[in-house]
């Protein structure tokens, strides 16, 4: 079962990193991510950014980060394994166990997840 598509991690410390990935077959998908920083959009990471590696963020001081992913899985993964897409805090290169979650897509669909990553 996977974890609830709305997730609040606080409070993390400050320069720990925020990190997402993906896998599965990427014919069978696409993701985007929304990267907000403070109120304001910082960045978008696309599909083909999560190709060449995870996609990483540095949580300064103060900051209030919020995550809007959007994955289209655009048909069943009929073998092998599950589209996937990960989420994790690490601190000094070292996983946070309280922040590390997978969901695990098995049907086709259009799947939103929010994550709010802050440090207050």
């Amino acid at each position: 079962m996977n974890p609830d598509n709305f997730q609040v991690w606080r409070p993390l410390d400050v320069g720990s990193t925020f990190v997402m990935s993906t896998s599965g077959d990427d014919n069978f998908y696409n993701i985007t991510v929304v990267v907000n920083a403070n109120g304001k959009q910082e960045t978008i990471w696309r599909h083909n950014d999560f190709m060449a590696a995870p996609q990483k963020r540095t949580i300064a001081a103060n900051d209030i980060c919020t995550f809007h992913v959007l994955l289209i899985v655009t048909q069943d993964p009929k073998s092998g394994p599950p589209v996937s897409v990960a989420a994790h805090v690490e601190n000094d290169g070292t996983t946070d166990p309280n922040f590390d979650l997978q969901w695990d897509f098995t049907h086709a669909g259009q799947f939103p997840i929010t994550i709010f990553a802050q440090n207050l």
